[in-house]
């Protein structure tokens, strides 16, 4: 028989040692419970610019703490709150080392 399921996630929810499950060319996919994903966005794993998920040093298995920020019809959206090292593309042209600039928030 199935377990219980698990508790409800809410955003501003935070998992310790979260289990990355799956890096792909725009982003990660980290287990937030057994069988329930959160995603983040290249976009969003550095305060530098990630050109190629590659430069971002993060593999399947690696264990992270992240936070929900968005949580609709069971999609999660999630910031990573460990610091990760991003290395500097190959052939990354100046202006590249510049901080993003903040997000506006969006209107939903």
């Amino acid at each position: 028989p199935p377990g219980p399921p698990p508790p409800p996630i809410a955003v501003g929810d935070k998992f310790e040692q979260a289990e990355v499950k799956n890096v792909v060319p725009f982003g990660v996919f980290v287990a937030l419970y057994p069988g329930i994903d959160g995603f983040c966005h290249i976009s969003q794993l550095s305060d530098k610019f990630v050109r190629n998920i590659e430069d971002v040093e993060l593999s399947a298995g690696d264990k992270i703490d992240v936070a929900v920020t968005e949580a609709s019809n069971g999609k999660y959206r999630i910031e990573i709150l460990t610091e990760l090292n991003v290395k500097e593309s190959a052939g990354a042209g100046a202006g590249n080392n510049q901080k993003r600039r903040p997000r506006k928030p969006r209107a939903d």
